[in-house]
This record gives C-alpha cells, sequence and structure tokens, in this order.
C-alpha cells in the first residue's frame, strides 16, 4: 500500500490530464502541419499554453499535497486541498481552450487558493 495514497490518486489523474493536453498539442500540429512555434494559429497557441501552464503549476501542487500527506493531516482534508486544486486546474484548461475567461480566472484564483491553503496546512503542521 502507498504510503501517500491520496496524492497517489491525483498524481495518477494529474499524469493522464498531462498526456491528453499533450496530445491535444500534438493533435493541432499534425492538422497544421507546424512543428515549432504556434505559427499564426490561434488555437495551436491556446493548446501549448494550457499544457506549460499546466507543466508549470501541478508539480508544486503535488509536492505540497504529498507534503501535506506525509505530515499527518487527516485523509478528509488532504482530499479536500486535492480537490480543489484539482477544480482549479481543470477549470483553468477549460477556460484557456475554450477561450472563456471566467472559468480561466476561476481556474487560477482556485488554484492559487489551494497553494496558499497547502501553505498554511504546512506552516501550522510544523510549526
Amino acid at each position: 500500500m502507498s504510503s501517500l495514497p491520496v496524492t497517489s490518486l491525483f498524481a495518477a489523474g494529474a499524469l493522464v490530464a498531462l498526456v491528453v493536453l499533450s496530445l491535444s498539442v500534438s493533435f493541432r500540429r499534425k492538422a497544421t502541419n507546424i512543428s515549432t512555434g504556434a505559427g499564426a494559429d490561434d488555437l495551436l497557441l491556446r493548446r501549448m499554453r494550457t499544457h506549460g501552464n499546466f507543466v508549470e503549476n501541478v508539480p508544486f501542487g503535488l509536492i505540497g499535497l504529498g507534503l501535506v500527506e506525509a505530515s499527518g493531516v487527516a485523509i478528509w482534508g488532504v482530499a479536500a486541498l486535492g480537490g480543489i486544486f484539482a477544480l482549479g486546474r481543470a477549470a483553468h484548461a477549460h477556460g484557456m481552450l475554450t477561450g472563456r475567461l471566467p472559468s480561466r480566472a476561476f481556474g487560477m484564483i482556485t488554484t492559487h487558493a489551494a497553494f496558499l491553503a497547502i501553505a498554511i496546512v504546512l506552516l501550522i503542521s510544523h510549526v
């Protein structure tokens, strides 16, 4: 059994999401014959930045979540923090891919709120 079961589940979901986002870039590159950069294709650029933003943020969230779980926080607390983080990432991706700013903004606000909540829990549990 995993010593970090909740974080492991969120990591598995993140890995699947990463593959989906990466494939969306690859399929668009094939459709447009753009092998590097985004050319003048706005959809390719949005897919690239969605993937990039995911890669820039998710590792920190998973590391923080793992540290929270390893510090002995109740499973429901770890799951709640992970759920808020996952919701933020999903909303941001949705907003980026559809061009809906409210979803994108909600996603980043929620992601940042999860980061801050994780940081606060880590500080409280180690002080």
